[in-house]
């Protein structure tokens, strides 16, 4: 960072040496010393230019990959963060606009940053270098050049509001216009199934518009502020011109010092520009700021400091848990309930009963509302994430695959997992045959969401990859519901002969998976009780 600001600095300062080389060579060719007149001004100015462009190149370099440091750990830091966020928090931020904070918040600092660094270096260094110059040459004539200055930052102050103002709805529809556009394309099939393309194309393009409309006030309110700091530079121009008329200072000057006042007086607004360039972009910088920090303020879910026991399966216990979400209502209601070591249960119940909220509380997606949920006694939030998660896991419907390949979908149960293990597991939830019928067999890829398989297929591999981590309490939410009768009882089968000293909790409208169960409990209108 300070090698930047250095670097920087020089820059600034170096070229301020021209305008003075210009003058000196027009007093040289008045006084009649040509051609040699040039010839030092000449060589001067070329090693200025040259200096100045080995400085740029330097500071250039140096503030870039400054930058491109800084953004990539800010979106490391923004993902690390959206990572570990509650479940709670997903269901009022659309997956599109956290992607879009993530990276176009972060680009947008990277944009503005360099702008602002130059103009808050630069400008100041620039300027106090040029008016000491003028001031040698005339410095009643650089009292009255800076006459407008006050009117040139009385516009940044009110036009600063109304950027910050128009920049906000410019976000903000850029995030439901990116919104929208990954949720069409998530359910792209469900639309043409559907026949809802031209009602779709219709809403998108009406988020497009409200997007356009918002860049065109931006555009509305930019597009007086550059003219008027034009106008407020020439005003700049005219006064100091009209002074030295009126007052004969111009008399008392060579022509070289005309020449090179004239041309450090285009120096001395550009540096005011700059610095008004830096309010927009800092109102720009402010707004992502503003943005990112609505997920970094966000609450990281507690978490004890205790871990799960390896050497044994824990008994799982509920006392009294109840839980609301947003609505206020009761989903569970007094649930109570114990499942002893290498148990296995079924849980059974009407769509909406609550079942999959049950089944989330266990691994802490969410935390009960009233009443307690315990693991060997302890309740779920005195245990590390990390470590109740590898004990408990849970396999739901969906179970949502990467675009990877079918190894590394597997692999990502536990990435220190060896082929063996692999294999052993693909065995056991039958996904050989998937395996077979692909010519790159194991890896394969999937395509996004697993959108190359069938639906069971999709929830065998989803099995495979929680089997790989071989946890002491599976909780299987619908997880085979894609699956034929037969095929379904093989697998739920073979995953419980395999480790009879693992827990099992079923949760399916299927009897021919709860009939695997030694006990099944039925979840309706909020209560638990045996079926």
């Amino acid at each position: 960072m300070l090698l930047s600001l250095f670097l920087t600095g020089i820059a600034a300062v170096v070229p301020l040496a021209t305008p003075r080389l210009i003058g000196i060579a027009v007093d040289q060719w008045n006084n009649g010393k040509f051609p040699e007149s040039l010839l030092f001004p000449a060589i001067g100015i070329l090693v200025v230019e040259v200096v100045s462009l080995i400085l740029r190149h330097f500071k250039e370099y140096h503030s870039q990959t400054l930058v491109e440091r800084m953004v990539f750990d800010l979106r490391c830091m923004l993902f690390a963060r959206v990572d570990r966020l509650p479940a709670s928090f997903y269901e009022k931020s659309p997956t599109g606009k956290l992607a879009t904070r993530i990276l176009d918040e972060s680009r947008s600092v990277e944009l503005h940053f360099l702008g602002v660094l130059s103009a808050l270096v630069v400008a100041p260094v620039s300027l106090l270098g040029i008016v000491i110059v003028l001031s040698i040459i005339d410095w009643q004539l650089v009292l009255w050049a800076m006459l407008p200055v006050p009117l040139l930052y009385l516009l940044i102050a009110l036009s600063a509001r109304s950027i910050r103002r128009v920049g906000r709805l410019v976000r903000d529809r850029s995030e439901s216009l990116s919104s929208t556009l990954h949720e069409q394309v998530g359910g792209i099939r469900t639309i043409q199934l559907l026949g809802g393309e031209e009602a779709e194309e219709h809403r998108f393009a009406g988020r497009a518009a409200d997007y356009r409309s918002a860049r065109r006030e931006m555009a509305n309110v930019t597009s007086w502020y550059y003219p008027a700091l034009g106008l407020f530079m020439g005003m700049g121009t005219v006064i100091v011109l009209l002074y030295a008329v009126w007052s004969g200072s111009g008399r008392e000057m060579t022509g070289g010092d005309i020449v090179s006042f004239i041309v450090y007086l285009g120096y001395l607004y550009g540096p005011l520009v700059s610095l008004s360039g830096a309010n927009h972009a800092l109102q720009e910088m402010a707004l992502s700021a503003e943005r990112i920090f609505e997920i970094l303020d966000e609450q990281l879910p507690s978490e004890g400091s205790a871990d799960v026991a390896t050497d044994k399966t824990p008994e799982i216990e509920c006392r009294g848990v109840s839980f609301a979400y947003h609505s206020g209502r009761d989903i569970l209601k007094n649930i109570s309930l114990t499942v002893r070591p290498g148990e296995r249960i079924g849980i059974a119940g009407p769509t909406g009963a609550g079942k999959t909220t049950l089944a989330r509380l266990l691994v802490r997606l969410y935390d009960p509302s009233e009443g307690r949920a315990l693991l060997d006694g302890k309740e779920l939030r005195e245990y590390r994430l990390a470590s109740l998660r590898k004990a408990v896991t849970l396999v739901d419907q969906e179970g949502f695959l990467f675009g990877l390949s079918i190894r590394e979908n597997i692999r990502f149960g536990d990435p220190r997992a060896g082929e063996e293990d692999i294999r052993r597991i693909m065995a056991l939830v039958r996904l050989e045959e998937v395996v077979r019928r692909h010519p790159a067999g194991m890896d394969a890829e999937i395509g996004e969401r697993g959108v190359r398989l069938s639906a069971g297929e999709r929830q065998r591999l989803s099995l495979a990859r929680a089997l790989l981590r071989d946890p002491r309490i599976l909780v299987l939410d619908e997880a085979t519901s894609a699956l034929d009768i037969g095929l379904e009882r093989e697998i739920l089968s073979g995953i419980m002969a395999e480790k009879p000293e693992r827990t099992t909790i079923v949760i399916s409208h299927r009897p021919s998976a709860l009939e695997l169960c030694a006990k099944v409990y039925r979840l309706q209108d909020g209560g638990l009780a045996p079926d």
